[in-house]
């Protein structure tokens, strides 16, 4: 039984680590990496069997696996901005998603004295590229943060 237990999700042996909102970030493998199987194919290959002969799709194709079924008619397109992708079918972002659930690989968030390291090693890096006198501009971005220090500081953007 699924259950959430102080920002995890726990399903069975399984522990998955949720964000402030119960979201979790998803590895992406990028686009077309799992096998997509034309419905009308599955069907065809159901009427092929009961007229006696070899179906298009064997039915061993499906087999312990996990189907997920999508419309993708012209009209019906289930499209998402990706990180890998501008127009990223839905289904494939699910595959993507429970993948991840399976093997255990999801995207952790660092803490924020990293993100501010980070903010401050990059801050500072742009700045000594242009040979500007600026130190305090990298110390405000990592005081603030870097969802806030690049809001807030257009000093701060490259």
């Amino acid at each position: 039984v699924p259950a959430i237990d102080d920002r995890t999700l726990v399903l069975g042996d399984r522990n998955i680590a949720l964000d402030g909102q119960g979201r979790f970030t998803i590895r992406y493998h990028g686009t077309r990496v799992y096998p997509h199987v034309p419905s009308y194919s599955v069907l065809r290959s159901v009427q092929m069997v009961d007229e006696g002969r070899a179906p298009e799709i064997p039915f061993s194709t499906f087999k312990d696996k996990y189907v997920i079924v999508t419309a993708t008619g012209q009209a019906l397109r289930d499209l998402r901005a990706t990180p890998v992708a501008v127009n990223h079918l839905g289904a494939e972002i699910q595959a993507n998603a429970l993948d991840n659930m399976l093997a255990g690989t999801f995207v952790t968030r660092a803490p924020g004295i990293v993100d501010g390291a980070i903010c401050f090693v990059i801050c500072a890096s742009v700045r000594s590229g242009r040979n500007e006198k600026v130190p305090w501009v990298s110390l405000m971005c990592f005081l603030l943060r870097p969802r806030t220090a690049w809001a807030r500081s257009p000093r701060c953007t490259a």
